[in-house]
């Protein structure tokens, strides 16, 4: 008998597969000479290998090439040769055959989760922030094992990249609450074997809400006119301002209400005292605060008051006078003075005479 052979095959290989073809002679005639081979060692106990005449072949218990990593793939296997002399008095010889087996792709990658486990992320987070990491494996050893990771759904927008040998998800472009709140996307995981196997798993990304907007108002400027004589509580005008973050805001007169003419109730500015244009301001500045509680915008609105006709003129006295029947035409008799409250253009601009009588 041979004293060694070396074969290969598969892991996984069936029932019944040849793996090499044993020699055994012996010199002695008839059933002296007869052999009888047999497995002394180097199987393991669930008896992977068997002798069908001189074939050494697999058994129904399959070989499995992840298992043999401590012994680099290679069952060690001592054969022995009996004759079939006499009983007691009958010879052996032994043989080693060297069975190397090989790795096949026969596991799949399986995605066991991420870490951390629920993903939030905040919208201000910075390009390059990692959000999580993929945790695979694949029970294969050698490249069959290795695993290489993609992103192949709910990235349409190519906000998320992920390390194709670390799993780690991360941020390629900016977040924005305020237009996307989540994102479902579908992450797998590919082993390096031929034919490849692949594992898919789906990663929620929640967005969580900054304040990271600022109240805008359409203009920072605002001009209106109001009559002097509105009534207090008059609506002036209702600021429509708006946050992208949907956050409330309160508005607030910072300055120029001195005389305590205008107050705010929300976004609307109304009269708060009685407005007189001959005798109080004729205009107004106001500037005002807009504020969502963290950040704030500021405003001015400017407000004129236009003059009303609302004071009638006064003489200052009703004077009688006597004339002399010689006077000359074109005498002065007397001179009337009135005053108006209002001021231009509205002041006494021109006299009168609309009636009178005659007495001796």
């Amino acid at each position: 008998m041979g004293s060694s052979q070396v074969s290969s095959i598969p892991e996984g290989f069936i029932s019944g597969t040849s793996i090499a073809a044993l020699t055994c002679t012996d010199a002695d005639s008839g059933t002296n000479g007869n052999c009888a081979l047999s497995i002394q060692s180097g199987d393991d106990g669930s008896a992977k290998f068997t002798i069908s005449g001189t074939t050494l072949q697999t058994t129904a218990t399959a070989t499995d090439y992840e298992a043999l990593s401590s012994q680099n793939y290679i069952y060690s296997l001592v054969v022995i040769a009996t004759d079939t002399a006499t009983a007691g008095s009958d010879l052996t010889g032994t043989a080693y055959v060297y069975v190397t087996i090989t790795g096949t792709n026969d596991n799949t990658p399986v995605i066991s989760g991420t870490t951390p486990s629920s993903i939030s992320v905040a919208e201000n987070s910075a390009v390059g922030t990692t959000v999580a990491s993929v945790q695979a494996s694949d029970a294969d050893d050698g490249n069959d094992g290795v695993l290489t990771y993609s992103i192949i759904g709910g990235n349409s927008e190519a906000r998320f990249g992920i390390g194709t040998t670390t799993g780690e998800i991360y941020l390629t472009l900016a977040l924005d609450y305020e237009t996307t709140t989540s994102y479902s996307l579908t992450v797998q995981a590919t082993d390096g074997g031929s034919p490849t196997d692949s594992a898919t798993s789906a990663v929620t990304v929640t967005v969580t809400d900054v304040n990271d907007n600022t109240p805008a108002c359409p203009s920072s400027t605002y001009i209106y006119s109001v009559a002097e004589t509105v009534s207090s509580g008059t609506t002036v005008t209702t600021l429509a301002c708006t946050d992208a973050d949907g956050d409330s805001m309160t508005y607030t007169i910072t300055s120029g209400n001195s005389e305590g003419c205008f107050s705010l109730t929300g976004a609307v500015l109304t009269t708060s005292c009685v407005l007189d244009y001959d005798t109080g301001s004729q205009s107004y500045t106001l500037a005002m605060d807009v504020s969502d509680g963290t950040t704030s915008s500021s405003v001015t609105v400017y407000v004129s008051l236009s003059a009303a006709n609302d004071n009638n003129p006064a003489f200052a006295s009703n004077p009688t006078v006597s004339l002399a029947e010689s006077t000359s035409v074109g005498t002065a008799v007397t001179t009337y003075t009135a005053a108006d409250a209002d001021l231009s253009p509205h002041e006494v601009v021109s006299y009168v005479i609309t009636a009178g009588t005659r007495k001796l």
